[in-house]
């Protein structure tokens, strides 16, 4: 079984979501099974765009220092991606942090599997087996097609 948890495979953009799919098919056992979770268009349409200051942004997650964080968030609907972008203040340096996040329909997911000759075995809410309602995450167990 390979996985990939903390919607880790959203923060990829389409050729490194590919080239990683690629890489999981070539170490995939017969009978194997990927078990993945993504955000979901459900999540999505509940993203906002705007701009934050705080200080010691999200409890000093970005420093030990002390800090100032500008926080823009922002939406690109046709293709559901979101982009977070920090740029953190200290008083010494500065720097940008760029968070990408692909959102997903069930359609948008199994065209991406099946380009890599993969498909969608079950489908569930979470990676602890929950049976799948519309939310905020989908996580799926995928095998060779």
């Amino acid at each position: 079984m390979i996985t990939l948890v903390m919607c880790d495979f959203c923060a990829l953009n389409p050729s490194q979501r590919s080239g990683l799919l690629d890489k999981f098919k070539s170490i995939l056992k017969p009978n194997g099974v990927i078990a993945l979770d993504v955000y979901t268009s459900t999540r999505f349409e509940k993203q906002t765009e705007d701009v934050v200051l705080a200080r010691n942004a999200m409890n000093g997650f970005w420093s030990a220092q002390d800090y100032w964080c500008i926080q823009s968030s922002f939406l690109y609907r046709p293709e559901l991606v979101t982009l977070d972008k920090y740029v953190i203040f200290e008083a010494q340096r500065e720097w940008t942090v760029y968070n990408w996040l692909q959102h997903f329909t069930p359609d948008m997911l199994r065209s991406e599997l099946e380009q890599h000759g993969l498909e969608i075995q079950a489908t569930y809410s979470d990676l602890r087996g929950r049976p799948w309602t519309d939310g905020d995450e989908m996580a799926v167990v995928i095998g060779l097609k």
